[in-house]
């Protein structure tokens, strides 16, 4: 335990949006009275010197495929540390935990729980005004750290969790406690945290004790990382699927004149879902009469200047092609000169995905500025933070034209 003079911090007097208060990293629950604890009162004596030592990974009960993940007490080490001032007025103590678990279900609801030997009340003077900041920090990335968490805290009077990623609340979530079972749970949307295939937890507590200007934080052991726990509502970023013909405008609607926009179902047709954000599609322009392009675009929208296949005269050209969308499930094909069009499709972006799909936008083109590349030219395009990318995106879609 230490004890510094530092701002205090309370749950009860800051809103939801600023809920992610600092990163969960021991274990246990404290009980605290703050009557009359000062820094004078307390001395290297009073100090346990007991250290908790380094939680270690444990293993998980879950078995693969059940979207579930618990750590037991036979896991870790049993473990108490306390504080006493002379007076006898203040005592500080946090209880090992019991047990952890996070489970998982088939749409994404997600429950995590922690058992103790004891148990506080969360609307209590010894949370409200003490600090309790408890926990199930999460690793989604797969990295061996934590990258988002769920806490547990007091808002105005109401014990709630807040699911926080990269020091952003993400989701307010149902908080819970029992005090027979000396247990807190936390239920919240996976989709808080992203979309992953699978995820570690662990439980931890925190306590910081504020009386005026003297803050003393506390943390306890916590349950170490558990094995990989399955989540069963995980989404592929992209669904392939059998291909199946779209459109064939040799067959029935007739060949395809200078600067006509196609509007084409893409949704509910071909094994597709209706709800699907984009499709893979191969579009084939056949037999063009001039040199020309093709642009593939959400319908509804405005088309841009961009380009999705190229082609000559003559030649049947095919090209595969991420689509957005558009709001009615159709898309707009456009061609420059006149040709045959085919349009299949071959996989699709659900609802869930972590492919976020945008309506084509040009990027860089050599013609208007730069000239063209010489042979071994290495060209760097900036992409983040433009063309509606996020600037944390981890990669992009591009359609490439030499």
């Amino acid at each position: 335990m230490t004890i510094t003079p530092r701002p205090p911090r309370r749950w009860s007097r800051i809103g939801a949006a600023v809920l992610a208060g600092a990163l969960i990293t021991g274990g246990g629950v404290i009980a605290a009275q703050r009557d009359s604890l000062s820094i004078e009162d307390v001395t290297a004596e009073d100090v346990a010197t007991d250290a908790p030592a380094e939680p270690a990974d444990m293993p998980s009960s879950g078995t693969p495929g059940d979207g579930e993940g618990s750590l037991g007490a036979s896991d870790r080490a049993t473990q108490q540390r306390s504080i006493t001032d002379p007076s006898g007025d203040a005592d500080f103590a946090w209880s090992d935990i019991v047990s952890s678990s996070l489970s998982i279900d088939d749409e994404g609801n997600a429950t995590a729980t922690v058992v103790l030997e004891e148990w506080t009340s969360p609307t209590s003077d010894d949370w409200v005004f003490g600090d309790t900041n408890a926990g199930w920090p999460l690793d989604v990335d797969g990295d061996g750290s934590a990258d988002a968490d769920v806490r547990l805290g007091v808002v105005d009077d109401e014990f709630t969790a807040a699911v926080v990623r990269n020091g952003t609340v993400r989701c307010i979530g149902d908080a819970a406690s029992d005090s027979g079972a000396k247990s807190y749970s936390a239920t919240f949307s996976i989709a808080c945290v992203g979309n992953p295939e699978s995820l570690r937890f662990r439980s931890g507590f925190e306590f910081d004790d504020v009386t005026f200007d003297l803050q003393a934080s506390d943390v306890g052991p916590d349950s170490g990382w558990s094995a990989e726990v399955p989540n069963p509502a995980f989404v592929a970023p992209l669904v392939t699927i059998d291909p199946a013909r779209l459109y064939d405008s040799r067959e029935g609607p007739g060949r395809r004149a200078p600067g006509t926009v196609t509007e084409i179902d893409v949704t509910g047709v071909g094994g597709v879902p209706d709800d699907a954000l984009a499709v893979l599609l191969n579009v084939t322009a056949v037999v063009p009469d001039l040199a020309g392009f093709i642009t593939v675009f959400p319908c509804g929208t405005e088309r841009t200047e961009t380009s999705s296949l190229n082609y000559q005269p003559g030649k049947t050209r095919p090209n595969a092609v991420l689509a957005k969308v558009g709001a009615d499930g159709t898309v707009c094909v456009y061609n420059l000169r006149g040709l045959d069009l085919v349009v299949d499709v071959n996989g699709y972006v659900p609802r869930l995905s972590d492919v976020v799909p945008l309506a084509p936008e040009r990027a860089y083109d050599s013609r208007e500025g730069s000239g063209t590349r010489e042979a071994g030219t290495v060209t760097e395009v900036d992409l983040a933070g433009q063309f509606g990318i996020p600037s944390d995106a981890a990669g992009v879609i591009l359609n490439v034209t030499a």
